[in-house]
């Protein structure tokens, strides 16, 4: 039988694996992790990650097979482990952008320099990464005829396992224990990650069919931050712990088996825009393998030039949530506690980074990256240029989110913020969302002392917006 590896990277999982399906169908299998050389500061994706290599581990387990897990150049390590174990071919699944370890080319080139198979499998995205093209053969720059095209397309069905994996004997020695791949190094922050989360491929599963059966039908209320009406799929998304094709397939399955009219048409409803939002997914991973650049480098060129502040007290004041703003200080708060924030409110807290405060968008890109326990990072790039306008389909910099709105509009009586802002407990809901403009009476009948106990706005809302359009003003086209 072929000796065949196949690397694990994006897709920790066995359900829907197409490289490891075909592998179990064609020899002998040695499933593989490389953790690449540890970042200094630990990110809150590494808590994830560390888990759910356990339960891959385990998973495969329940296949019979074993998971090697190694650290360091992943070139060095996989010509070693090809090497040691006589392997003859190479499975994986595309990553389709630039991410830690080597590239699909390098690893291609290295195959083809040892004469031994590589095959590559779409198991990431919803479809092949180029087969939504314009009329003239380019890739879309706007979503929404992407989308349209998307809907039209042959959604990549889930692949299946074969009956039975024979697995590569591999001796104990051969593989690091998830310890010393040191993803936590023992890190007293990121240890409360515990309390909300549950990693897992099995527990994903689980978080689809709650989703489905409680929330979908109410999937318009999703901006509310207090509601909870989001599918909480995303970190488990970002480490392939579920397949985007499974979580597709699902949705159309139930918009399919809803019997009763008046419910079926809620359901489909809710279904295509919960669906819109994964395409959303692979219209970002086509974005950045198209245009790699975007990690550091606006979209729109004449962003180039726009005269950001390089701010660090205000930056500060951002990151730890003490902007005087209620919905911006909770939504930075819950960051920090839970890894996790609600899209509406990631939208207002990255608006209020770069235009209220106009810091440099790449500022607050780098501490998503270090804090979402979901990181991903085709979503954290091209979430950022569209908030910050900068990519080539975004919200126009001119459109300034005023986050006492955004707060009344979808937290009105204040739970989510006073969840994450316990000093405004006892703030009369009237007053929650700007606390600057409380009677002094209240205040003290609240036990808050603006400056002390919560911060007084660290700018003014107004003058903030008339200097973000000043700003814009200087980089508009042709000017």
């Amino acid at each position: 039988m072929k000796r065949i590896l196949v690397l694990f990277r994006n897709d920790l999982r066995t359900i829907d694996h197409p490289a490891l399906n075909q592998a179990g169908r064609d020899g002998e299998v040695l499933p593989l992790y490389i953790a690449n050389q540890p970042r200094q500061q630990v990110h809150a994706s590494d808590w994830f990650l560390h888990y759910q290599l356990i339960d891959l581990k385990q998973s495969l387990s329940e296949l019979n097979l074993p998971l090697c897990m190694a650290k360091g150049d992943t070139i060095s390590v996989l010509r070693q482990l090809i090497d040691q174990f006589k392997i003859e071919a190479i499975y994986l699944n595309q990553m389709h952008i630039e991410a830690d370890g080597a590239s699909d080319q390098a690893i291609s080139g290295l195959a083809k320099k040892l004469a031994i198979q590589i095959k590559f499998f779409e198991a990431n995205t919803l479809v092949s990464l180029h087969a939504i093209l314009t009329h003239q053969n380019q890739h879309y720059k706007v979503f929404t005829p992407f989308w349209k095209r998307l809907i039209q397309a042959d959604i990549i069905k889930p692949s299946s396992a074969p009956a039975s994996y024979h697995a590569i004997d591999m001796a104990e020695s051969s593989s690091l224990k998830i310890e010393q791949l040191n993803l936590l190094k023992d890190s007293i922050w990121t240890t409360k990650f515990a309390h909300y989360w549950e990693p897992g491929e099995k527990h994903a599963h689980r978080l689809l069919e709650q989703f489905i059966s409680h929330a979908l039908p109410h999937y318009n209320e999703k901006d509310y931050p207090s509601l909870a009406m989001t599918s909480m799929l995303s970190p488990y998304l970002a480490v392939g712990a579920i397949s985007p094709r499974v979580i597709w397939n699902r949705i159309v399955e139930q918009m399919l088996l809803t019997e009763d009219q008046r419910d079926r048409i809620i359901i489909e409803k809710q279904g295509w825009a919960f669906l819109r939002q994964l395409a959303w997914r692979d219209f970002a991973y086509q974005q950045l393998a198209v245009y790699p650049d975007a990690k550091t480098k606006p979209l729109k060129r004449n962003f180039n030039q726009f005269p950001w502040l390089q701010d660090r007290q205000l930056f500060d004041a951002w990151q730890k949530g003490e902007t005087g703003y209620p919905i911006v200080d909770a939504g930075m708060r819950e960051l920090w506690e839970t890894g996790w924030i609600n899209n509406r409110v990631r939208m207002v807290v990255a608006s209020f980074l770069v235009k209220h405060l106009r810091i440099d968008w790449r500022w607050g890109q780098a501490w998503f990256e270090e804090t979402l326990i979901d990181h991903d990072q085709a979503n954290n790039v091209l979430g950022w240029q569209w908030v910050t306008g900068s990519g080539f389909d975004a919200a126009p910099y001119f459109r300034v989110f005023n986050p006492i709105r955004q707060a009344e509009k979808f937290d009105p009586d204040g739970t989510y913020i006073k969840q994450w802002l316990l000093e405004l407990t006892d703030l009369p809901t009237a007053y929650v969302h700007h606390p600057i403009k409380t009677p002094e009476m209240i205040l003290k009948q609240a036990n808050l002392e603006l400056g002390k106990t919560y911060p007084t706005p660290i700018v003014e809302h107004e003058q903030a917006r008339k200097q973000a359009l000043a700003a814009y003003d200087i980089i508009k086209e042709g000017k």
